[in-house]
């Protein structure tokens, strides 16, 4: 296999449109940013600090995990399933125990693992392209390809709102590095950096609608003294039948048609995998017992997405984390999905997280279609809120396919 590095931004073709109600676009600039360094505009209004409420407009599904993840926050120990009864417990092949048990919520389900993940190792990429590296790899203000808007700075400035959602003002670059402002009072993903990438195979020669096992790997850094609140997410990657119909797995809504899988960060930075994978037939949520999660835990809520590995890993402030993220999609038979896709997270080195037996496609045009750059506080409703301004720092982003179909 031959290994092949290529830029990371040089191979976005498209920076895909998100349908949003934003009040936060910015006005059209002509001016031209720095070579090395873009602010955006700031002009967009702040958001007010006034959220709205936990209760307004809320599906079950919402509320319910909300009322699950705000009992959680306020005593933890209150949903530590192993005091928490009823519960079962099961054995894997190796002997360990996992617990089980109906939290407080209506639809959540809650398993505490002790399983810890193999160190094997991950993989020879088929293809990467990357940034950083001591000057390996483009710049991310590199858009290249055929993109409508040129560069990224270009498009930034002159106030596109298609593929950056409502950031402007809040999206700093500097080289290879990005940081994202939260601001005071920002909920949900309004008000967040939103951003579905698709990769260009001209400009890289990577085709990710081939992959079947693929690695998206960033280092994050949040600021010193960051406020966690309840939680928010983190990039990942999306997927699904078409372009189009792979945007459609976030928000708490989801179907056969669509997958993603963030990061998501939890209070005191407490770290997990957040997935949306469609059907109640994920085997993590209904047979857990040999999965490799560590101390951590798989929340599973009916209606919304799914936290694998709650609490094998956490966020520091101030600290950079690198993350790992392989996703293996699962095999069709004829028209059915057959439950061998995989997962692992490798968070600073180390293997926190190892799933077996997923399904993440339910047709045969499922495949991975890019990274989904989606970043903001939240959950919804007003317990979410971010309490304050306050950034985190994106940088030396790499994806690799380790096999195709």
């Amino acid at each position: 296999m031959r290994f092949q590095l290529f830029s990371i931004l040089a191979m976005i073709a498209s920076v895909s449109a998100v349908e949003v109600n934003s009040q936060h676009e910015a006005p059209a600039s002509g001016d031209k940013p720095a070579d090395n360094f873009v602010q955006l505009d700031a002009s967009a209004p702040a958001v007010s600090a006034a959220a709205p409420s936990a209760s307004a407009g809320q599906t079950e599904a919402e509320q319910n995990e909300e009322a699950f993840e705000e009992a959680e926050a306020a005593n933890p120990e209150s949903t530590q399933a192993a005091a928490a009864e009823p519960a079962t417990k099961e054995k894997s092949k190796t002997n360990k125990v996992n617990t089980s048990v109906l939290e407080p919520a209506k639809g959540v389900t809650k398993w505490t693992g002790t399983e810890m993940p193999s160190q094997d190792p991950l993989g020879s990429a088929l293809s990467t392209f990357s940034t950083g590296g001591g000057g390996i790899g483009g710049s991310f203000l590199d858009m290249g390809g055929d993109t409508s808007y040129g560069s990224f700075a270009q498009m930034t400035n002159e106030g596109h709102n298609d593929g950056l959602k409502d950031a402007y003002g809040r999206l700093a670059v500097n080289g290879d590095k990005w940081t994202f402002t939260y601001r005071k009072g920002q909920v949900n993903d309004n008000d967040s950096w939103f951003w579905y990438t698709t990769p260009d195979p001209g400009n890289t020669g990577m085709v990710l609608t081939k992959a079947r096992t693929a690695s998206f790997t960033y280092t994050v850094q949040f600021e010193n003294g960051f406020d966690w609140k309840l939680g928010g997410k983190l990039p990942g990657w999306y997927g699904g039948d078409s372009a189009e119909e792979a945007k459609h797995c976030s928000g708490h809504a989801g179907g056969p048609g669509c997958f993603s899988s963030r990061l998501m960060w939890r209070p005191d930075g407490v770290g997990e995998i957040y997935n949306y994978y469609w059907g109640s037939e994920q085997a993590y949520c209904n047979d857990p017992a040999s999965y490799a999660i560590g101390t951590g835990q798989i929340i599973c809520h009916s209606g919304s997405g799914d936290s694998l590995g709650r609490n094998s890993f956490k966020f520091e402030a101030g600290k950079p984390v690198t993350v790992t993220n392989t996703i293996t999609l699962n095999t069709m038979n004829g028209d059915k999905p057959n439950a061998d896709g995989k997962q692992s997270l490798i968070v600073d080195g180390v293997k926190v997280i190892d799933a077996n037996n997923l399904v993440m496609r339910h047709h045969d045009q499922g495949r991975i279609r890019g990274l989904f750059f989606s970043t903001f506080f939240g959950g919804s409703g007003g317990s979410w809120a971010c309490p304050k301004d306050q950034t985190a720092t994106f940088s030396d982003i790499s994806v690799s396919v380790l096999e195709n179909f």
